[in-house]
């Protein structure tokens, strides 16, 4: 007589079904937590890559790049700081690009400016069509104050208008428009001193100008509002609507600037948490989105000679 098999029955299956389900729900939020941390430790690096570019053109033209500046023909355009190093970051060929068709030298995604946790990736592409290069990594122009410097005003001159000269900033920044600094002129440390963070750049299909370089407003943010604030960057009225609907998780946006040199975008991040941050030295540093406010403007000045103590 042949032995009887026995197979599972249809509990028994259920029990390991759900036993199987339990520990992928216990192992998945690990495997989250380690993809995500991979991601940030790219981030990181990429922001170093910035910060040997920012020193290689300091020791190469004795001066940091200007944040933002106008090309000499007249045309119009005018090349952000990022566009500044790309030789530094082995790209040379889109400056040559940009000589003859500016447009498609910016028109594509550049991993070196890209943040891997930033979840939009791709080119960002304006509602009219037109494409540009996007950043999650901006220049601090302002420790305390909005976009343009007072003396970056000159009247009668179209690149910037007399909005700037109801910036409130008490403390400069390392970057702004036309404006070139160099190491020496950071005597708080550049240990002490921020000079690149990140941002959550404006999605395709969208004007929102955050972290894209066509625009000049693009390339920069200011440590007037903590990182990752709930306070929303403030985009000039004229172009309200650029504030994109709905707006971005984690980058509240509203149109209420009196200007376009009164522009206000903060440090935002994709890592939860906080926003890496690049120093004058290289070094790359997390701050928490907790971080005390005065701190936090004294790490984006380069001479208010504040003590900046340990922080996160």
């Amino acid at each position: 007589m042949l032995p009887t098999r026995r197979g599972f029955t249809m509990v028994e299956m259920l029990v390991v079904i759900a036993i199987i389900a339990i520990l992928v729900a216990l192992l998945m939020p690990a495997v989250q937590q380690a993809r995500e941390a991979a991601r940030r430790a790219k981030c990181k690096s990429n922001l170093k890559q910035i910060g040997l570019a920012l020193h290689n053109y300091h020791d190469t033209f004795t001066m940091l790049p200007p944040g933002n500046i106008s090309r000499p023909d007249g045309s119009g355009i005018r090349y952000p700081w990022t566009f500044s190093i790309l030789p530094q970051l082995d790209l040379n060929s889109l400056l040559d690009i940009a000589e003859v068709n500016y447009p498609l030298a910016i028109s594509r995604e550049l991993s070196s400016y890209i943040c891997p946790t930033d979840p939009i990736g791709g080119p960002w592409t304006a509602t009219s069509g037109s494409g540009s290069s996007r950043s999650n990594y901006v220049g601090c122009f302002s420790a305390d104050g909005t976009l343009v410097d007072k003396e970056a005003y000159t009247s009668g001159r179209w690149t910037y208008d007399s909005g700037a000269l109801a910036n409130p900033a008490t403390q400069k920044g390392i970057f702004n428009f036309n404006t070139c600094r160099r190491m020496r002129d950071v005597v708080d440390g550049t240990s002490s001193t921020v000079f690149v963070s990140e941002t959550i750049s404006g999605r395709g299909g969208s004007n929102d100008p955050r972290g894209v370089w066509s625009s000049d407003w693009g390339a920069q943010y200011t440590h007037m509002i903590g990182p990752n604030s709930s306070s929303p960057d403030i985009i000039w009225s004229a172009v309200g609507s650029w504030c994109p609907s709905p707006l971005p998780l984690r980058a509240p946006c509203v149109g209420t600037g009196a200007s376009w040199s009164e522009e206000r975008y903060g440090a935002r991040s994709w890592h939860i948490g906080g926003v890496q941050t690049l120093m004058g030295d290289g070094s790359v540093r997390f701050v928490s989105d907790n971080i005390n406010y005065t701190t936090w403007k004294g790490l984006g000045s380069i001479g208010g000679d504040e003590v900046i103590g340990a922080y996160q």
